[in-house]
């Protein structure tokens, strides 16, 4: 659709500016907001699908929720370290949360992507064949497969 592959394109080239920008300032606190801007707006696009996965929209508000409490403690720990050094562990707290976000963020486009192209557009190869190892380990950990089929293909 045309609105899905405009937020494809501008996501990519918002990124690679993003990265240019960085590569040239080498100001670490805008690719941090940068990073957490990306994060909010891939989310909130799950809110403009109207999904058939009652879990999703909690899936989003949950990102949003990671990604902020992340950035708050990135920038106690930015700005504080220096006469507090003990503060470091902030710094682990955003990576772990931030991370948390970006699965979110993962999930949330695996799921969009699963309603709007079916199983096919989700997961690769002939239909008569087993799944991969790496996709079974992935299958497992989802919700059951056989539930993400049904729903994909009403």
């Amino acid at each position: 659709p045309p609105r899905a592959a405009l937020l494809i394109k501008g996501t990519i080239l918002f990124n690679i500016a993003v990265v240019a920008v960085y590569l040239v300032t080498h100001i670490f606190g805008f690719f941090i907001t940068a990073f957490t801007f990306d994060i909010c707006t891939i989310a909130l696009y799950g809110l403009t699908v109207r999904s058939r996965f009652p879990f999703l929209r909690h899936t989003v508000y949950r990102c949003i929720g990671f990604i902020s409490v992340a950035r708050v403690f990135w920038e106690a720990e930015n700005h504080l370290c220096a006469a507090m050094p003990g503060l470091w562990p902030l710094h682990n707290v955003w990576h772990v949360l931030s991370a948390a976000a970006a699965y979110d963020m993962v999930t949330i486009g695996y799921y969009v992507r699963l309603e709007k192209l079916g199983v096919r557009g989700v997961v690769p190869g002939d239909p008569g064949k087993a799944l991969p190892p790496h996709l079974r380990l992935v299958a497992r950990t989802l919700p059951p497969m056989a539930e993400i089929v049904a729903a994909a293909e009403q």
